[in-house]
């Protein structure tokens, strides 16, 4: 079970508005940014709008034709890329999820989808992950590893949820995909892999990953 975390504020140097990607052919990172509509502090995800009269949608397929546009699968992705920012969605939660789902899609991944703002579930951050695992039942919990600086192991021990850490960065520094541009450069967009070796290898990499 996959949950969209749609009701909670947004986290200003996170990744909910950005990505990653490759700079030309160097070694540094830009961001790829979705604009965004003043709004409040507290504003929720989910009622974050998108500036779209920033025309942002073209400039960041510039930056991506910048960098990948020699890459074996660009041409392949590229079409996917347009036509996710080709639908005029004025809701930054509405385009994440659009984003995560085709994604998924492209590499098989098996999973069902909900959105917390739709479950009868309440609480405040480690709480309400907490909730969220009890709500399904669930039994364990795979959470990023930045959240491990925080969290209350013990709660979710004492429900009986195993907490399940991912590093998939720290597993790249040993195991890096070709990069067309340049030698390796890990905490990019999955983009960055998708076009350089495809959805079958970037599958294939996700497989041995889960199997270490």
């Amino acid at each position: 079970m996959f949950i969209f975390h749609d009701n909670v504020e947004l986290t200003k140097k996170g990744y909910t508005r950005r990505t990653n990607i490759r700079k030309g052919n160097t070694a540094e990172k830009i961001y790829l940014t979705v604009p965004l509509k003043k709004h409040s502090d507290f504003a929720l995800i989910k009622d974050l709008e998108i500036a779209n009269h920033e025309n942002w949608q073209q400039k960041q397929l510039n930056k991506l034709n910048a960098t990948y546009s020699k890459t074996p699968y660009y041409n392949q992705f590229k079409i996917v890329v347009e036509e996710l920012l080709s639908q005029n969605i004025y809701s930054l939660s509405e385009l994440n999820i659009a984003c995560i789902r085709k994604i998924s899609e492209l590499l098989e991944f098996k999973t069902e989808f909900c959105r917390s703002s739709e479950l009868p579930v309440a609480g405040k951050g480690n709480e309400y992950n907490l909730n969220l695992c009890k709500h399904f039942q669930a039994t364990h919990y795979a959470s990023g590893k930045g959240a491990k600086n925080y969290q209350d192991e013990s709660a979710f021990q004492n429900e009986g949820i195993e907490i399940i850490y991912s590093d998939f960065f720290s597993y790249l520094s040993g195991n890096p995909y070709p990069q067309q541009q340049d030698e390796f450069l890990n905490g990019l967009s999955i983009l960055d892999a998708l076009f350089n070796i495809g959805a079958n290898e970037v599958r294939t990499m996700f497989q041995n990953y889960s199997a270490t």
